[in-house]
């Protein structure tokens, strides 16, 4: 189906963002005309990110700067995600340590958590008879893992040891792979997987593919299942995400998969596309 035609099925549009809308917040083609026309015809705009490096409030002023349609309340973003988990799983003033950006660790501050940010650790290099001596603030309940392209191995080690003494490991960006110009780099899932294997433990991912992500606006906003569809750039965060959910995909070929990788998965999108442009 040609994306005019998904425009006249559909009502209900739910766009992931960094391989989609955009590269590293510069517009894909097509992307701005799609949007307003959608925004004239009256039909429902959600923004569905993995991304932690930004709260609500900042995307929704990146989105009014680019002259996107949007409210804070059609954002659905990582730092959001993980703040509410939180809000209806620890008590507040709970002490979480946080691997991510400062909008991370703001947006779950502000939501009555105390955090341990990796900031003073980013530059530090450590011996290894000094990681043996690591301590660890007391009473940490959470590991909340987003992107950080500033990872070393004092930072692993400290959420390593705060997971051992009990502290729940969550996330809200389970993503492998983040397109970053012409190449792919690793993903927070990456960061997720090393502190799992690490201590031989678990996580929680209240961001895609979960399908609560979904599921929750439909019920919030009563919308009808068979006229939502989900455009992404991944099969097994977007994808994934609509399949779990019930609702139909579009696969973007503008991010992080190709035609070829489609051969390694066991399910496939409903519809494909290698662009935004209406005509």
């Amino acid at each position: 189906m040609s994306l005019v035609g998904l425009i006249q099925s559909f009502d209900h549009f739910f766009f992931d963002l960094d391989g989609v809308l955009w590269e590293c917040e510069t517009l894909l083609p097509g992307a701005k005309s799609l949007l307003s026309e959608l925004a004239s015809l009256n039909k429902s705009i959600y923004y569905i990110s993995n991304n932690t490096n930004h709260t609500r409030q900042t995307f929704s002023s990146l989105f009014s700067s680019l002259s996107l349609p949007s409210d804070s309340e059609s954002i659905i973003c990582g730092s959001y995600n993980c703040s509410h988990y939180l809000q209806n799983n620890f008590p507040q003033g709970s002490k979480v340590f946080v691997i991510g950006s400062d909008n991370l660790c703001s947006e779950i501050s502000s939501a009555g958590f105390s955090v341990i940010s990796t900031r003073s650790m980013e530059e530090v290099q450590l011996t290894t008879t000094q990681l043996g001596q690591l301590e660890t603030e007391a009473g940490i309940k959470a590991v909340i893992v987003g992107y950080s392209h500033k990872l070393n191995f004092y930072i692993l080690s400290y959420a390593v040891n705060c997971l051992s003494n009990g502290a729940t490991l969550i996330t809200s960006n389970y993503d492998n792979c983040d397109k970053a110009g012409k190449y792919n780099v690793p993903g927070a899932g990456c960061t997720v997987e090393f502190l799992r294997y690490a201590v031989n433990g678990d996580f929680i991912n209240v961001g895609k593919p979960e399908k609560s992500v979904i599921e929750n606006i439909i019920q919030r906003d009563k919308l009808n299942r068979d006229k939502c569809i989900i455009f992404g750039d991944k099969m097994t965060t977007d994808i994934l995400l609509g399949k779990n959910a019930g609702v139909k995909t579009v696969l973007m070929l503008t991010g992080a998969e190709t035609q070829e990788s489609l051969a390694n998965y066991d399910f496939h999108p409903d519809y494909i596309l290698r662009n935004l442009l209406i005509s």
